[in-house]
């Protein structure tokens, strides 16, 4: 849903350990549909569902164990319109850098993701 900013929540990121049983848990739960399997670092499996909703994703990415979250997971992933200004109003508000705008060519998006002031991880992306 927009807000006056013209930002939008377009996904939710969660880990797993075995994420293609994860997938097959939501995919049955919510009827989401498998729309991508990518491989992140070089190791991780990323799984990208979509659900009957229109723009609105859920990601799992593989991670070490399920005894414990890692940082990072889950946070928000926020859709915009352009990464430079919203990219740079952010970090001029308090944001830190965890990781510059990057494309991601497979996906048709930029991606950057930052810490708030707080320390909560956020990611923001543009479809390119």
């Amino acid at each position: 849903m927009k807000n006056q900013l013209g930002a939008s929540v377009i996904a939710v990121r969660v880990g797993a350990q075995d994420v293609l049983a994860t997938a097959d848990f939501y995919k049955e739960l919510f009827a989401f549909s498998e729309v991508n399997r990518l491989t992140v670092d070089d190791s991780r499996l990323e799984v990208i569902l979509s659900a009957q909703t229109p723009g609105t994703m859920m990601i799992i990415l593989q991670r070490e164990s399920d005894s414990a979250v890692e940082e990072g997971m889950p946070h928000g992933i926020f859709q915009i319109g352009d990464m430079e200004s919203s990219y740079n109003k952010a970090i001029a508000m308090g944001a830190t850098i965890v990781h510059e705008p990057s494309i991601a060519e497979e996906m048709g998006l930029k991606a950057a993701i930052l810490n708030d002031p707080a320390g909560n991880m956020f990611e923001l992306i543009e479809q390119i």
